[in-house]
């Protein structure tokens, strides 16, 4: 699974291009902390966990994918569902986690 599709919407978002409503949220996002956060958390074990900046980038980015999921118009697949927001329930568990720290 990867996160590119994410990142194309996301990028979608920052431009005006698609999702305009969230071009404003979009932007505040700084794409390549996001980058560097996912990754760490991946290749973290199950208490892999980021701070700072980096920890600010994936809550922006988790609250972006949420409301990037909101705007489907009916609900999807396992795929479809993956192909909109393509984080993987590892990063989704451990950003819910760290915003309860």
């Amino acid at each position: 699974m990867s996160v590119d599709a994410f990142f194309e919407n996301l990028s979608f978002a920052q431009s005006g291009a698609k999702f305009s409503d969230l071009q404003s949220e979009a932007s505040k996002i700084n794409v390549d902390l996001l980058k560097e956060a996912v990754k760490a958390v991946l290749a973290g074990g199950d208490d892999a966990k980021v701070d700072g900046p980096l920890a600010d980038a994936l809550k922006a980015g988790f609250e972006f994918a949420t409301k990037l999921v909101k705007k489907l118009t009916k609900e999807p697949g396992q795929t479809e569902m993956l192909t909109v927001c393509p984080l993987t329930p590892s990063v989704v568990l451990k950003t819910m986690l760290m915003m309860n720290d």
